[in-house]
């Protein structure tokens, strides 16, 4: 594992968009040009913390960029797909903040219960909780509104539809929300499936495939599905225990990530330490990695659990703990190793943490 660095910096720096690294190569005719490696930052925060702090995590550096802030994010930051802005939801509203200057650009007057999903094309963001609510960016007027329960929103690749999980009630258990915004009236439609109930789901960039996380209704646990659109059929499944964990597409789809860690009120005791690269394109699980000396330590365990994917598709960035998250893993996909953990000194002497999020656009 390589060397770890962390340092503190102001509130004017915190999210540098970018570092540029430069990489010369040689061949028979002399040296190429340089050739500019983004290093995407991925943002998590922790809300209990005094001030709260905002963290930007730079995978290519391998550093972890931190500052105060004024807000308290207890469901987790969100950056714009072009890197330029971070969504921070408040008991009662959302915070939009330039990621440069951490300036206040709005406060969006609506109550958020999980993170805000923004639109790829960047022209729209969407908050879900008791009720969803789908704002332009231009000017964060409100086009769409459900009183359904709403929880893990994602847009479509054309940013064309929204798809998140809802109907999670005493009478529903948990089910696919697609909003085609296509044409308008918007067209709302809600699917249920016989293994469980929706957690994420997560489309492919053509729609022909459903990503689906599951709450196991027939056994304590969670299942990983992938739904065929057109055939109405799954055609891959697999059982998960402890479940209740993540899952992640990557942005060139030839993998979609997820994790097992429980939810806490179980002692994994070896099993849950698993995060599961699954291969898109064979349509199987392509490998486990299940690392129990890198997940945990004598102190405590701390599984895989929330995931992010830098629209290189190059680096898997990982929040890990059950009941809590605590540590900061990173994992290699090109050469499927983890190469970084960071976990500030365990648990009594850290925040849990909440997060992650990645910019969209290259």
């Amino acid at each position: 594992m390589r060397n770890k660095r962390c340092r503190s910096i102001g509130l004017t720096v915190v999210a540098a968009a970018a570092m540029i690294l430069w990489l010369t190569t040689c061949d028979d005719d002399g040296p190429t040009k340089p050739v500019p490696v983004k290093d995407y930052p991925v943002y998590f925060s922790a809300p209990l913390a005094s001030p709260p702090i905002l963290f930007a995590f730079h995978p290519v550096a391998q550093r972890i960029d931190s500052a105060g802030i004024p807000w308290k994010p207890l469901f987790g930051v969100t950056v714009s797909a072009d890197g330029k802005r971070l969504y921070i939801p408040q008991p009662t509203s959302v915070v939009v903040v330039d990621t440069d200057s951490l300036a206040l650009i709005a406060e969006l007057p609506y109550r958020p219960k999980w993170p805000v999903a923004v639109s790829p094309d960047n022209n729209l963001v969407a908050i879900t909780g008791d009720d969803l609510y789908i704002l332009r960016t231009s000017d964060y007027s409100l086009v769409y509104s459900d009183t359904d329960i709403t929880e893990n929103g994602h847009f479509s690749a054309n940013s064309k539809a929204f798809y998140c999980a809802a109907c999670w009630s005493p009478e529903c258990a948990g089910m696919a929300y697609r909003l085609d915004m296509s044409d308008t009236p918007f067209v709302a439609s809600r699917q249920a499936f016989s293994d469980g109930g929706v957690v994420h789901v997560i489309p492919s960039s053509d729609e022909a495939k459903w990503f689906l996380y599951l709450t196991s209704l027939v056994s304590w646990g969670s299942v990983f599905e992938v739904y065929d659109v057109k055939a109405d059929s799954i055609i891959f499944q697999d059982l998960l225990y402890p479940g209740f964990g993540d899952m992640v597409l990557a942005p060139n789809e030839q993998h979609v990530f997820y994790t097992n860690p429980g939810n806490g009120l179980m002692i994994p005791g070896g099993i849950g330490f698993e995060l599961t690269v699954f291969d898109v394109v064979a349509n199987e699980i392509d490998t486990v990695i299940a690392d129990t000396a890198f997940f945990s330590d004598s102190n405590w365990v701390a599984p895989p659990n929330l995931l992010a994917v830098t629209p290189d598709s190059r680096w898997l960035t990982i929040l890990g703990g059950s009941l809590g998250l605590y540590v900061l893993y990173l994992f290699d996909i090109p050469n499927q190793r983890l190469v970084f953990r960071e976990d500030w000194g365990g648990v009594p002497n850290f925040h849990f943490l909440v997060g992650l999020s990645v910019q969209y656009a290259k």
